[in-house]
């Protein structure tokens, strides 16, 4: 009775890691990687170039005053949305950076 006992066992325990490899060798659907089309639609383009000429005013060391002149914006409008600026800019690098380590360990 024991030998059979342990045969079963034995059966089970190779029905059981047969089973889980087969499980690790497969791949879902759910468990599959993303795919991030790093290509830039045209909203994406305009976005990008909005974004590049904003940093050219900063690149041409202009002045609060000029900024404001030329944006026709109040000294605590300039304020406002300069601090927005800040912040969407420091979420859009993390998000960057983030990407980056995502693809990097997929």
């Amino acid at each position: 009775m024991g030998f059979v006992r342990t045969l079963a066992r034995r059966q089970v325990a190779a029905h059981i890691d047969q089973a889980v490899h087969t499980r690790r060798q497969q791949v879902g659907l759910e468990s599959g990687t993303a795919v991030v089309d790093l290509n830039r639609d045209p909203e994406e383009t305009a976005i990008h170039q909005q974004h590049e000429q904003i940093a050219k005013i900063y690149l041409l060391a202009q002045s609060q005053e000029q900024i404001c002149d030329q944006m026709n914006l109040t000294e605590t409008q300039f304020r406002l949305l300069k601090s927005r600026a800040k912040a969407r800019f420091g979420e859009l690098g993390k998000r960057r950076l983030m990407r980056r380590a995502v693809t990097r360990f997929a």
